[in-house]
């Protein structure tokens, strides 16, 4: 899964998880569940890495990540 999303960063691909944990994932946008709510999360370092641009409006209900790692 890695190299697959690896190449999906690389070719400005949307890369989407449900992992417990966007550091577990190399995606862009991970869904989580917090008690009856799926959330989600948001990796701004790997969206700008994919050249990928992200809603302002989409930004402000997504918990932001800062993974410097990519």
């Amino acid at each position: 899964m890695r190299r697959i999303f690896k190449v999906a960063q690389q070719q400005s691909i949307l890369a989407i998880s449900e992992l417990p944990d966007i550091s577990q994932s190399r995606t862009t946008i991970n869904f989580i569940d917090e008690g009856n709510k799926i959330k989600f999360q948001i990796s701004h370092e790997r969206a700008r890495q994919s050249r990928l641009r992200i809603s302002s409006r989409l930004l402000k209900l997504a918990i932001l990540i800062n993974d410097s790692r990519g």
